[in-house]
């Protein structure tokens, strides 16, 4: 390690080459053994009486605090001397400043994308109490001097002390002279590097001066004491001396080749100031230095908010790639290069820094402290932050214009000042919003201001909460993350709003208007809406959108027929949308969480209500694909959207039309519930059955999940002509051949795709086992089992027979209890008629008739009666139905006379010679 001192050049240069190789080669945690020698050599070298040798010196302990990091080279005690050592180095602070600031831990604001934001401490929460905290680390360590009591309290007089390394970068910064103001006459690169020299000299001075109040403000480890951080009264008097006299801000032309280096001193010094007065100030010193740097800190932001530097930043047309340069320029604050950590490179980033100090400028306003308020601002300022925070937040009142970088940066600091709290309600930060985030008001626990905001400056917090539906529109699927948490910021105002007359309300009623193009589209436009292109996914962003609309002041008629063409069109249904990845299409719980805001969200329950609510429920029934399916996965996961639509239509149906309409005399509420589903339930059914009769088993599906929901201590039918129950078997087990009860018929029909509706909707019934849960036994398992086999006629069957359980079922339910057994007879007596009408139209067909459509329809219809009968007589089983009765009680004609009077055995009878007749044609 001698060479670390050798008087050659070449040596020392060599040896420092050979060190960074062997830190690029040789794993980190082999030095740790060696640390106490590294930091002996950097010692030595330091110390040494040549000029040369202690440069090298200083390139050495860069490189170390480059690659392993203070903590393994250094120990606390090694760390001290090596500060003191440091802070001597006067002639060298071009070389010291890059060490000091390695010396310090990278404790900025802006976090790595999806970070949890720690919001445990208040910033500078040890320096603001009655009495020091005194640490026995720093006690044994020596790093407190002098300690006494005074009022029972501990106090350390060390505090008043001048810091080493405050003292070091304030004297850095007074000795380096200036920039130069305009163009630089021709003198190649080295000329310029020698002008700018002063420029980095100050803008490393500074930013080690804002990393040691950031140390402090977080509470945070460091290999540097407390002590060497906090700056005395003193010391930040020397600031307010800077600005007094006009050595700051920095001024240089616009041509200038420094104007970025003098932006970066500036807004860094901005930023400090406001870390002084948000609490890194010592106790003791003057109010006048504090408001005059406060006051030159927001003078600052006023001055950046009106520059060339702003109006840029709107150049952007894409909303795309607004977002990804501000995730980009908070990236690069992180860098592990000193240049790209202390200048501020783009413009986008440097907005970023201003919010950042707005933000700790506005903890000033929010804090607790009242000493610190009275200290810092006064009211004329309170407006002036107001107009600085509206200056960054709004613009891009034109909806084809894309907001500007500044406007999507300030939201978390404008949704922290209104009280919506973006910390609590986001925990992930949003990677486009890292360089603004509010984390000194997070810290502060994220209290309301919006009355002092509104007080200030009278509907500016309207605007700035207009801006967050404009912004979802123009993000579309750009950044789901971002759209996630401007969602659950609308979400939290949507909740501050419950109390009436409160400044909330008044900002949500102006607000969700304007969120209509993102949920549903431009009218007129046939492209997805915004929320369509969103992650579909169960909890994403478009589930977590979608329940804004419960929010919604009221329902216009407008309103609900565009939410009901957004579920028609872009539905898994009516987008039939495959599940390759960008596919725009609204997921089933989204599907169902917009149809339940349009049914349910609001307690409107007039007539004119009503029936807009009865067309939209019936408009979804009816959705069909727009194309064709274009796989059998898109195909079922868009009849499952359908189902499960059909039986949110059926829950509302059941439970808010009996409320609706007027009570009959002396009829209880179940008996409203089974008028409301005969009078309207019923009808709607009929009515979907005669306009779609493709969508005849959806029709069952429907009348099945509005039937089990009817009251199960009376029946909906007269039961002693049994009309309804005529009517349910003539609908679904006779009409267009039992299609109703053969879900794969436009397969059968000779569909020219595997694709085909009638399949998706076959597998959608094969995972649809609603029966078991309602018969409460073992009779809802099909005899085929459930069909694991690839074999499709298998797939056919059970989906068949999951819809002759439902209808059987349903049948059951609309009978009294008491009553059920009757219906079971009628049911079986109807089925025997459809079975000898289906044998005498066979029988009646011409001899040399084809095997075509009409036979195939005959057999089907057969088929599916037999389904019918199988389960019903499974039914029967399962609940003990008494049969010994049969034929004494009316059920009304029947087309066969003898059926009116026959007995369970005759029947049974018969129905094995019908099966004998059929087994001996098949065999025929």
């Amino acid at each position: 390690f001698r060479s670390a001192v050798d008087s050659s050049t070449e040596v020392r240069s060599a040896f420092r080459d050979f060190q960074a190789w062997l830190l690029e080669t040789v794993q980190q945690k082999t030095f740790e053994a060696f640390a106490s020698t590294l930091a002996l050599q950097v010692r030595s070298a330091l110390s040494h009486v040549s000029n040369d040798v202690r440069e090298d010196g200083l390139r050495l302990l860069e490189l170390y605090l480059s690659k392993l990091g203070s903590n393994q080279v250094l120990s606390r005690s090694e760390a001290a001397q090596l500060v003191e050592t440091l802070c001597h180095l006067n002639s060298h602070a071009g070389f010291v400043l890059p060490c000091l600031l390695k010396l310090l831990p990278p404790l900025h604001l802006h976090q790595a994308s999806g970070s949890r934001i720690c919001t445990a401490v208040e910033p500078f929460s040890g320096l603001q109490q009655g009495h020091t905290q005194v640490s026995l680390q720093d006690i044994l360590e020596g790093n407190l001097q002098t300690h006494f009591e005074k009022g029972g309290d501990v106090v350390d007089t060390s505090a008043v002390s001048d810091s080493q390394i405050w003292s070091f970068c304030l004297r850095a910064w007074l000795q380096c002279g200036d920039l130069p103001q305009g163009a630089l006459p021709s003198g190649g690169r080295s000329g310029q590097d020698g002008a700018g020299r002063p420029g980095w000299i100050k803008l490393r001075a500074v930013a080690v001066l804002e990393r040691s109040l950031e140390v402090i403000s977080h509470g945070a480890s460091s290999v540097v004491g407390t002590r060497a951080l906090r700056p005395s009264a003193a010391q930040v008097a020397t600031l307010s001396g800077i600005v007094r006299r006009g050595e700051w801000p920095l001024r240089v032309d616009a041509s200038s080749p420094f104007r970025v280096l003098a932006d970066s001193v500036n807004l860094r010094m901005a930023r400090l100031f406001a870390l002084l007065a948000a609490g890194g100030a010592p106790p003791d010193i003057a109010k006048k230095h504090i408001q005059r740097l406060a006051d030159a800190s927001l003078t600052l932001l006023e001055e950046f908010s009106q520059s060339s530097q702003m109006s840029t930043a709107t150049a952007s047309s894409s909303i795309a790639a607004v977002v990804s340069s501000a995730a980009a320029a908070s990236t690069s604050l992180q860098g592990s290069e000193l240049e790209a950590e202390v200048r501020l490179t783009s413009t986008v980033s440097c907005i970023g820094y201003a919010l950042s100090t707005l933000d700790l400028l506005w903890s000033c306003v929010a804090s607790t402290d009242q000493e610190l308020h009275n200290k810092t601002f006064g009211k004329d300022e309170v407006v002036r932050l107001v107009r600085l925070t509206a200056a960054f937040a709004t613009g891009g009142d034109n909806r084809d214009q894309a907001p500007t970088a500044s406007v999507l940066l300030s939201i978390p600091l404008t949704a922290a000042l209104l009280g919506l709290r973006p910390t609590a309600i986001a925990p992930l930060m949003p990677a486009a919003l890292r360089s603004s985030w509010p984390a000194a008001l997070a810290r502060l626990g994220e209290p309301c201001l919006a009355r002092e905001v509104e007080e200030a400056l009278p509907g500016i917090a309207a605007v700035w909460s207009q801006t967050w539906p404009k912004l979802l529109w123009h993000l579309g699927a750009s950044d789901q993350f971002l759209s996630t948490f401007l969602v659950s910021v609308m979400l939290e105002l949507c909740k501050r709003a419950a109390q009436p007359g409160c400044l909330h309300e008044q900002l949500l009623s102006s607000t969700l208007p304007l969120l209509v193009p993102f949920v549903a589209g431009l009218p007129g436009v046939d492209a997805p809406p915004p929320l369509a292109m969103l992650p579909p996914c169960p909890e994403g962003p478009q589930v977590l959108a979608v329940t804004l609309l419960q929010y919604f002041p009221r329902m216009s008629e407008k309103l609900a027929r565009s939410l009901c063409k957004l579920i028609c069109n872009w539905s898994e249904v009516g987008a039939a949308a495959d599940s390759k990845p960008g596919q725009p299409y609204l997921g089933a719980d989204c599907c169902e969480l917009v149809l339940q805001a349009v049914l349910r969200a609001h307690e409107d329950r007039s007539d004119e209500m009503l029936v807009l609510r009865m067309k939209v429920a019936a408009r979804v029934l009816r959705v069909l694909p727009r194309t064709e399916p274009p796989s059998e996965e898109s195909a079922v996961k868009g009849e499952r959207c359908a189902l499960r639509m059909a039986d949110a239509i059926a829950g509302w149906l059941m439970e808010q039309t009996s409320k609706a309409s007027s009570p009959v005399q002396g009829l209880g509420l179940d008996g409203q519930r089974h008028l409301s589903f005969q009078s309207i339930v019923w009808p709607l059914v009929l009515q979907l059955l005669d306009d779609c009769p493709q969508l005849a088993p959806r029709a069952l599906c429907f009348f099945y999940f509005c039937v089990v929901r009817l009251p199960s201590s009376s029946g909906a039918a007269d039961i002693g002509s049994m009309q309804l129950h005529r009517s349910v078997f003539d609908a679904f087990a006779v009409r267009n051949s039992a299609q109703a009860l053969h879900p794969t018929l436009e397969h059968s029909a000779g569909s020219s795709t595997k694709a085909a509706m009638g399949i998706g909707r076959a597998k959608a019934l094969q995972q649809l086992r609603v029966c078991e849960l309602v018969r409460g036994d073992s009779t809802s398992r099909p005899p085929l089992g459930k069909s694991t086999s690839s074999n499709e006629d298998d797939g056919f069957a059970e989906s068949a027979y999951h819809l002759a359980q439902m209808f059987v079922t349903a049948w059951m339910r609309c009978a009294p209890v008491a009553k059920q057994h009757l219906a079971y007879e009628l049911l079986v007596k109807l089925c025997a008629q459809r079975m000898l009408e289906l044998e005498k139209q066979g029988h009646a067909a011409s001899p040399t008739e084809e095997v075509s459509e009409h036979i195939a329809s005959r057999l089907t219809a057969l088929a599916c009666t037999l389904l019918i009968l199988a389960d019903a007589i499974q039914y029967r089983n399962a609940k003990s139905f008494q049969t010994s009765s049969w034929g004494s009680t009316d059920l009304g004609s029947f087309a066969d006379a003898r059926l009116a009077a026959i007995s369970a055995a005759a029947l049974k009878t018969e129905l094995q010679q019908f099966g004998q007749k059929c087994l001996e044609k098949r065999l025929t």
